[in-house]
């Protein structure tokens, strides 16, 4: 799906309530946010008037108060939030940059590397033990999502990692 931009305004005689407008298709929709429940740490129900009714939400993600990650109707719906300012120059932005990570394995957590069981040139299988990262005093064995060749690994044993850096390459 195409990306839209919605505009979002909050009513001046209740704050609960929000028109979402479509610019687009210049469409309305009235949500009166007096039914936001947030249940189970990820789950959002909001009522809204017309066709629309009830819709659920799960929060994947959110980062700097600006972007927005839901699941939604089985699909995952990426957001941007933007105040006035920052939507009038969103065209100027330079682009997200989407970083291909299907050839690498990356630290899922801060911690430290207990062992590292490959080294470059070798051929692993799906599921094969890969290091072991050691965080909260908890051993996560790392394995092999996939079939292939280690290109290049970036840690020794004892080394310390953050979440996201770079462990391992595939070729």
């Amino acid at each position: 799906m195409a990306d839209r931009d919605w505009k979002v305004e909050r009513s001046a005689c209740d704050a609960s309530k929000f028109t979402i407008t479509d610019l687009e298709s210049n469409q309305s929709t009235e949500v009166d946010l007096s039914s936001f429940d947030y249940e189970h740490n990820s789950l959002i129900k909001l009522q809204a008037d017309g066709a629309m009714g009830q819709q659920t939400f799960q929060l994947l993600s959110s980062d700097n108060d600006i972007k927005f990650d839901f699941y939604f109707e089985g699909g995952k719906v990426e957001t941007r939030v933007y105040d006035e300012s920052q939507y009038k120059y969103k065209e100027h932005m330079a682009p997200v940059v989407k970083i291909d990570t299907t050839r690498s394995i990356l630290s899922p957590m801060p911690g430290a590397v207990v062992s590292v069981a490959v080294q470059p040139g070798d051929t692993v299988v799906d599921g094969q033990e890969l290091c072991i990262i050691e965080a909260m005093k908890m051993q996560n064995i790392l394995k092999s999502e996939r079939e292939g060749v280690i290109k290049s690994v970036n840690v020794k044993s004892g080394d310390s990692v953050s979440v996201d850096e770079l462990l391992i390459e595939f070729e």
